[in-house]
């Protein structure tokens, strides 16, 4: 640091006091900002403070600064730094809230570091410059921490993304019984046969121990495993092994399960399950209690004064649909498949997200030391935009729906129904349904409405992109084949992104298509096109006019079809509640032809 820069007391540069709110005195439909201890404030209905700020969270999340000018109130643990002498105000933030939050756990304060005392902030030191360099690296900063905390909210949502992945085929595999699949009870499939031991006893002591705080959330991996002996234990324990299914019964919202590889001794307050081999395989048994089904179920079960718990007898009148062991072995193939591959991309977005941090503290090491230039800031252009910025009518957004209906109908094992025809009924409902325009323009060709074109060029941008592509199957075997791209995995978490506006309308397309063979998919998109024509064109919608309409105004290939099939689409229709209601576009064209 050179010698142009000194050293003084945060208590010498401001004024340092707390607010005088209670928390419960906020509105959040006030006029005025209401700086707590959270990360993000709420709203007054009145003011006590009328400056330029810099806030400090005093609990709660403990060191996290805001900055702020203007008309604001404060809660009375949250510290309001004010009158500034000799610093710019917008320096001092960028140093309190890249540094201030670490440096006052280094202090030694306590493992959950739970307030902040007035003398901690009053005589923590800062780096100043004189007044004009504290001005341009404020500048310099400003430019470089918005590219850095954009990419890090960019970063953050991917991450959400990718544990979305895992979560939304997980319960789409559950969600939606297939034929043949049984209805049984928890204790018709499973069972608990361990006793409680000591663990004192020389047989028991050197094993292993899981408890409650040994199984990480949703992942079920095991962390900080000791034994017996070493967490010196006294109560009664479970023996359980590698064929049982740990399920912890506190806090069910936890989602606390775990697949065991070993042998060992579990916490009383956690359930040793053993599956009934001919009804139920263990790993299948793992995924059925991640389920959100489940953990709904458990939820409401557990409610009690104190600490929420899932009593045996609610545990194991559980019911759910189940397919047979060879089903569940390759549903369950599936599953490991898709968890790898979103613990793999969580893992990435986890160094991201570090990485950006360490560049923050990086930049600010160099503001202190002098080394801190416009020239030498290296600018955040690696990081994807949100995928949900792809416009509607874009090749890439129709990319997306078709990539996140395959990925359902993969969760149910239908993926070999879905090919160009499925694909091309999906967008077509999709964009009616949802009222989004998505740059087609759906014909009446033999398979229709379709758009042909449209959909290739969004074909070839999943190509393009490495993502997918669909794959004329062999000589003799009629339709295509959706064929994974190298980057597959890598791109759906942005697809799932990108949907999210119309999810519910997809999901309902994809609720209806995803049980029917591709004939019946083509009839009941055919049937909703004819019948949103009628109403279109100001034309009573009958059963027999949507019939003849479908029949006899579209395409030669449609004859094929009997009026007995067409009725069946219909009530399909009616019955899920997407009839149309003539909006959207009128399917187009038609061909001339004699019978």
């Amino acid at each position: 640091m050179s010698g142009e820069w000194r050293k003084e007391k945060l208590g010498n540069l401001c004024s340092i006091r707390t607010g005088r709110k209670d928390v419960r005195e906020g509105n959040p439909n006030g006029t005025y900002p209401f700086f707590t201890c959270a990360r993000n404030h709420t709203y007054s209905d009145e003011y006590s403070f009328d400056t330029e700020a810099i806030l400090i969270a005093g609990n709660g999340d403990v060191g996290h600064a805001s900055y702020y000018k203007g008309k604001f109130e404060a809660y009375q643990r949250t510290y309001v730094l004010a009158d500034f002498k000799g610093v710019d105000p917008q320096y001092l933030f960028f140093i309190l809230d890249g540094l201030l939050k670490e440096a006052l756990f280094d202090q030694k304060l306590g493992n959950t570091m739970p307030y902040i005392k007035k003398g901690m902030l009053t005589g923590f030191p800062i780096a100043l410059p004189r007044l004009p360099e504290q001005k341009r690296l404020a500048a310099i900063l400003d430019e470089a921490f918005a590219g850095i905390d954009t990419a890090i909210a960019n970063t953050e949502k991917n991450l959400a993304n990718s544990r979305e992945l895992f979560e939304s085929y997980l319960n789409a595999v559950f969600s939606q019984q297939s034929e043949g699949w049984v209805e049984r009870s928890l204790s018709d499939i499973s069972h608990i046969d361990s006793s409680l031991v000591d663990p004192r006893k020389a047989e028991f002591a050197d094993l292993p121990h899981v408890g409650a705080g040994n199984i990480t959330s949703k992942t079920g991996k095991l962390v900080n495993i000791q034994t017996a002996s070493e967490e010196g234990l006294k109560s009664g324990k479970f023996l359980f092994d590698e064929s049982m299914v740990l399920y912890s019964k506190i806090r069910p919202y936890l989602e606390k399960i775990a697949r065991p590889s070993f042998s060992g001794l579990c916490s009383a307050d956690v359930y040793p399950l053993s599956p009934k081999d001919e009804y139920l395989c263990r790993d299948f048994l793992y995924y059925m209690l991640l389920s959100r089904d489940f953990t709904d179920y458990a939820i409401a079960g557990s409610a009690r004064a104190g600490m929420p718990k899932v009593n045996r007898d609610h545990l194991f009148r559980y019911c759910t649909a189940l397919p047979n062991v060879g089903e569940q072995k390759r549903l369950v193939d599936s599953l490991n498949d898709v968890a790898s591959e979103s613990q793999r991309l969580e893992s990435i977005y986890q160094q991201k997200l570090t990485a950006l941090t360490e560049l923050k503290k990086s930049l600010l090491q160099k503001a202190f030391s002098g080394e801190l230039t416009g020239d030498n800031v290296v600018p955040i252009t690696s990081v994807k935009k949100p995928s949900a910025s792809v416009k509607a009518d874009s090749p890439a957004f129709a990319a997306h729906i078709m990539a996140v209906a395959y990925h359902w109908h993969e969760a149910k094992g239908k993926n070999r129904t879905f090919g160009h025809v499925k694909a091309q009924k999906t967008l077509h409902l999709v964009e009616a349904l949802a009222q989004v325009d998505l740059g087609r323009v759906p014909v009446k060709d033999a398979a229709g409405p379709n758009d042909f074109a449209h959909m290739r060029t969004a074909e070839k941008w999943a190509k393009d992109n490495d993502f997918y592509e669909f794959v004329l199957r062999p000589e003799g075997q009629r339709g295509y084949d959706f064929v994974k791209g190298k980057r597959y995995s890598e791109w759906l978490p942005q697809s799932l992104e990108a949907v999210e506006p119309y999810k519910s309308t997809l999901d309902r397309v994809v609720g209806l298509l995803m049980p029917l063979d591709t004939q019946k998919a083509e009839l009941v998109a055919t049937a909703y096109a004819a019948w949103n024509n009628l109403l279109l064109d100001g034309h009573k919608p009958t059963e027999a006019n949507i019939i003849h309409e479908a029949r006899e105004n579209w395409h030669r290939d449609k004859h094929q079809y009997t009026n007995q099939q067409f009725r069946e689409a219909i009530d399909r229709l009616r019955s899920q509640g997407m009839g149309p209601t003539g909006t959207g576009k009128r399917v187009i064209g038609q061909e001339s032809f004699e019978l």
